[in-house]
């Protein structure tokens, strides 16, 4: 899946380094430079450092990244204060995490983590405390011993996490107990499965929006992917990414999904960064807009 792909394009810009006195809304990156962009002025500005997968802090003050060092060898989390423009790398330990994502009230963070228990190595899901109190907690050690677990995504509530294992999606509480369970088989009877996949709780929890490759069996590397809606009460799925389209990277704000993707032929396209742009829609698929172009890793204020 397109997400999962380390970008190794790093380019350099001219614009406007991050400003310390402003409070960014939104967050993305283009090749491995993250970019901030504030509503109030309509400006992007550039943050000073390499790094994917940014995510915004629920108050624009700071961003969680990933940190590649070794050429890709290791990825660490790291976050940066646009107010003093330190940044800091909470989990020295690891040195294989990626993906951060910020509680909606900005005390934790999730990443994925491969651990190394002496006898195997295994992908989890770590929960850290912003402020230190307490060793990074994983989440997942108990819930499937003999299996990976990916692409951690909150509730709007931030009292759940989900998580999937390519076989099913886990809603999880904060201690890491489930509390539901749905085979990936329920959202599409013939999925493509990946670790790259995001699964993402609606609002009202009533729905779970996701990514998924359109054919699995495609002779392509890359199939064309798109967003699709399963109502957890009527069990069924609906695609809501338009036609033509091939998108990836579902965030929910509010009752609009922004997504990576592009329009498929589009020469224009460079599919070995998979930047693409971000575009948005209604939950039901309507009012489709183009939101930034040449642009990916959407993530936003709360």
């Amino acid at each position: 899946m397109k997400p999962h792909c380390l970008l190794v394009l790093v380019l350099l810009f001219s614009g406007c380094r991050v400003n310390s006195q402003k409070r960014y809304d939104v967050c993305y990156s283009y090749g491995l430079n993250i970019f901030v962009f504030s509503q109030g002025d309509k400006k992007e500005d550039t943050l000073d450092i390499i790094g994917a997968d940014p995510n915004l802090s629920p108050d624009g003050t700071r961003v969680a990244y990933t940190k590649y060092e070794r050429g890709g060898d290791i990825r660490k989390i790291g976050i940066a204060d646009l107010t003093s423009g330190a940044t800091t790398l909470p989990d020295l330990a690891c040195k294989h995490c990626y993906g951060p994502v910020w509680s909606p009230d900005g005390k934790y963070i999730v990443y994925n983590a491969l651990i190394d228990y002496g006898s195997y190595n295994q992908w989890y899901i770590l929960l850290w405390r912003i402020d230190g109190a307490a060793a990074p907690i994983n989440l997942t050690k108990g819930l499937n011993e003999k299996g990976d677990v990916f692409s951690p995504a909150w509730s709007a509530d931030g009292k759940k996490i989900l998580v999937h294992d390519l076989a099913n999606v886990f809603i999880l509480d904060l201690a890491g107990r489930i509390i539901d369970s749905i085979p990936i088989t329920r959202l599409r009877k013939d999925p493509s499965r990946s670790s790259a996949s995001r699964y993402v709780l609606s609002g009202d929890e009533t729905s779970i929006i996701f990514d998924m490759e359109l054919d699995p069996n495609s002779s392509e590397d890359d199939p064309p992917a798109a967003i699709f809606v399963y109502d957890r009460g009527t069990k069924k799925t609906r695609k809501v990414s338009p036609e033509g389209y091939d998108c990836f990277q579902p965030v929910l704000k509010g009752n609009r999904i922004f997504f990576c993707g592009w329009k498929v032929g589009d020469p224009t396209v460079d599919k070995k960064t998979f930047v693409g742009n971000i575009y948005s829609s209604a939950i039901d698929g309507s009012d489709f807009r183009l939101e930034f172009k040449n642009r990916r890793d959407f993530s936003y204020k709360r």
